[in-house]
């Protein structure tokens, strides 16, 4: 009887580790990708700087095409809301992912925004960030 006892929480046990070891490598697959993106560099050029709310535009290339992503600060102690529209040449452009040509943003205190993670804006090849503005208008 104990033998049989033995061979059974031996048994669990190997089960149980396991379960455990499957676990911890499928939580591992899902920590990489946020690993790799928090750590990959990103070149950011200050546009803006207004009322405590700073600005920046960078260009990314990705299976070469061109991206424009933008990155405003709230550099106050306040929440603060903004409807944010981006001209190229005095044209205003697409810049959500249901074809907006404004997007609505609220900024935490101290906090950063990007936008350019749920839609890529896409650029030609002879556009140079002075070619684009950014436009807040703060809301209530």
């Amino acid at each position: 009887m104990k033998l049989t006892n033995r061979l059974s929480a031996l048994a669990i046990a190997l089960l149980l580790g396991c379960f455990i070891n499957n676990a911890l490598a499928s939580e591992q697959d899902d920590i990489n990708p946020t690993i790799e993106k928090e750590t990959s560099k990103q070149e950011w050029t200050l546009v803006k700087e207004a009322n405590e709310t700073k600005v920046w535009l960078s260009i990314s290339t990705i299976d070469n095409e061109r991206f424009l992503s933008i990155k405003i600060e709230n550099t106050t102690a306040e929440n603060r809301n903004f409807l944010c529209s981006l001209n190229k040449n005095n044209e205003s452009v697409i810049i959500t992912i249901d074809e907006m040509r404004e997007a609505y943003l609220e900024l935490d205190p101290h906090s950063t925004h990007v936008i350019d993670g749920t839609y890529l804006i896409y650029i030609a090849e002879g556009d140079q960030i002075e070619d684009f503005t950014v436009t807040l208008n703060p809301t209530k």
